[in-house]
């Protein structure tokens, strides 16, 4: 009986032993995983900033772009606008010249 008693209690060590690693083992699970939390928040933070910063250099480069088409659409009015005063010039000199043709 008194064998028996030895081998609980032996086995009762073992026990908490085995807890005991457990609960160290837990505490580093428990430690490594708010590590990996404070990381995943920053890597959350830091890709938001830069998400941000693309997304309003995109929105700066549309406006860019909207603008440099504005220049450009007036620009070519004021190019067909002259175009158009040439080519009434040259056939008013054409009309011009065929009447002198018919005088001379």
């Amino acid at each position: 009986m008194e064998e028996l008693l030895k081998q609980l209690l032996s086995e009762m060590k073992e026990l908490k032993s085995d807890v005991s690693e457990m609960k160290a083992s837990q505490e580093r699970t428990d430690t490594r995983l708010s590590s990996m939390e404070g990381s995943l928040a920053r890597m959350e933070n830091d890709m938001g900033t830069k998400i941000a910063a693309l997304f309003d250099g995109y929105t700066l480069r549309g406006e860019q772009i909207e603008r440099l088409q504005e220049h450009l659409d007036e620009r070519l009015d004021s190019i067909q606008t002259d175009l158009s005063y040439v080519v009434g010039k040259v056939a008013q000199h054409d009309r011009n010249f065929v009447r002198l043709r018919k005088k001379a």
